[in-house]
């Protein structure tokens, strides 16, 4: 089920891809051993994605999950990027620092 709504993060409908990123945020936060398999793309979509509502809830979810050290810093980096660019919510900022 997981893979199938994370599939949807890559749709080309913008209200899917947040609908599917929430899904995973309520599953996650509540389980978060279920993102384990899938850290990798998570971090990948976090890290390159240039949608707003997925930046934020991406955000939350990772915040719960256990990481490497190269997945924390990767997700820092992306992070702090995000405090300083004045172009991005501040909705997103929060959940970045």
């Amino acid at each position: 089920m997981v893979n199938n709504v994370i599939k949807l993060l890559y749709s080309d409908v913008p209200y899917l891809k947040f609908r599917a990123c929430w899904i995973l945020e309520i599953l996650i936060c509540k389980h978060p051993k279920i993102a384990s398999p899938h850290l990798d793309t998570l971090i990948s979509i976090f890290y390159n994605t240039d949608n707003n509502s997925l930046r934020r809830n991406l955000t939350k979810i990772l915040f719960v999950c256990q990481l490497s050290e190269n997945q924390l810093e990767m997700i820092l980096d992306r992070c702090f990027n995000q405090i300083q660019d004045s172009d991005i919510p501040v909705a997103v900022k929060i959940h970045s620092m």
